[in-house]
């Protein structure tokens, strides 16, 4: 959230979901979220998650290729 938000128009944290698919976690975004990820020039994104009892948490890395 912090890479790809604005202080005017902050992203709505429900925009940003970790998935898990076949092939590991895959990041969805929706809104302005993914709006700007594609205005950023993402190109994928390096995820880790970790989980204890009640609370999860999710890292997640955007690579921009130049």
């Amino acid at each position: 959230m912090k890479a790809m938000g604005d202080v005017d128009e902050p992203l709505d944290w429900r925009s940003i979901e970790v998935m898990s698919t076949p092939r590991g976690r895959e990041l969805r975004l929706t809104g302005r979220a993914a709006e700007s990820a594609h205005e950023l020039g993402v190109s994928r994104w390096s995820i880790t998650t970790s989980v204890k009892e009640r609370y999860a948490l999710a890292v997640a890395l955007a690579a921009v290729e130049s």
